[in-house]
C-alpha cells in the first residue's frame, strides 16, 4: 500500500491510509517509502496523525513536506491549536477529578491552601465555638482555648469556587464570616485569622495583623 504512492487509486488508498494512521494497533505509517507522495497523500496522514493525537507523527509528515509559506504557516497554527486542545482537555479533566474528591484527597493533586484559627480571647465566661465549612466539607464544630488554633488545608477548585465560611460564638458575641473566597488566578497560599475580643484580624503568614471584621 505504501509503495504505490497513492497515484493510481488515489481515493482509495487515502482512505486506507487513514485508517493505518488512526490504528491503534500501528505505531506508525512508513511515508518515507513511498517514492514520491504527493500531496495529496501527505495530507492524509497529517490529517489522520492529528485527529488520532498522533501529533509527534503529524510533525514529523509537516516537517518533510514542501509547502509554500501561507499553506505552512497555517498548518503550524493547526498543529499548535490541537497541542493546546489536547493540553487543555487533560488539565480539565485533572481538575474536574480533584472537584469530586474531599479536603485530604485534594491536598495533594491541586494547589493547597492552608488555613489557621487562632483563639485569642479569654477562656471565660467560655472559650471561643466555632464551625468551619465549605459546600463539600464540613470540619464540624470546634472550642478552642486562648492560644489554641484550628488547622486545616484544600485543594484549590479548578473553576474557581473553593470558599471556606466560619461562624463563631464567644461570651454573647457571634459572627459568620468568608474566611476564604478563591478569585480568579488570585489566591492566598496562606491564610491565618486571629479572632480577639474586639474583632477578627488576618494575615498571609507576616507578624502583621490587619483587622478585617467586627463582631456582630
Amino acid at each position: 500500500m505504501t509503495t504505490s504512492g497513492f497515484k493510481p487509486r488515489g481515493h482509495i488508498l487515502n482512505r486506507l491510509i487513514d485508517i493505518c494512521c488512526k490504528s491503534p494497533h500501528l505505531v506508525f505509517t512508513q511515508f518515507d517509502k513511498i517514492p514520491q507522495p504527493d500531496i495529496v497523500a501527505r495530507t492524509t496522514m497529517l490529517a489522520a496523525y492529528s485527529a488520532s493525537r498522533k501529533l509527534d507523527m503529524a510533525l514529523e509528515v509537516f516537517n518533510t513536506t514542501p509547502l509554500s509559506y501561507d499553506k505552512r504557516h497555517l498548518l503550524e497554527e493547526i498543529l499548535t491549536m490541537s497541542r493546546i486542545l489536547l493540553q487543555f482537555l487533560i488539565i480539565t479533566t485533572f481538575f474536574f477529578v480533584s472537584s469530586t474528591l474531599s479536603v485530604d484527597q485534594k491536598s495533594w493533586i491541586a494547589p493547597r491552601v492552608q488555613m489557621r484559627v487562632i483563639s485569642g480571647v479569654p477562656n471565660n465566661p467560655k472559650p471561643l465555638l466555632l464551625h468551619c465549612k465549605s459546600k463539600d466539607d464540613d470540619l464540624g464544630t470546634h472550642v478552642l482555648k486562648t492560644g489554641e488554633e484550628l488547622d486545616w488545608h484544600f485543594g484549590l477548585d479548578f473553576f474557581f469556587r473553593s470558599v471556606f465560611i466560619c461562624s463563631f460564638n464567644w461570651d454573647s458575641k457571634e459572627q459568620i464570616i468568608v474566611v476564604f473566597k478563591q478569585r480568579f488566578l488570585y489566591y492566598y497560599d496562606r491564610c491565618n485569622w486571629l479572632v480577639k475580643p474586639d474583632g477578627f484580624y488576618f494575615n498571609t503568614g507576616g507578624s502583621n495583623w490587619v483587622k478585617k471584621h467586627d463582631w456582630t
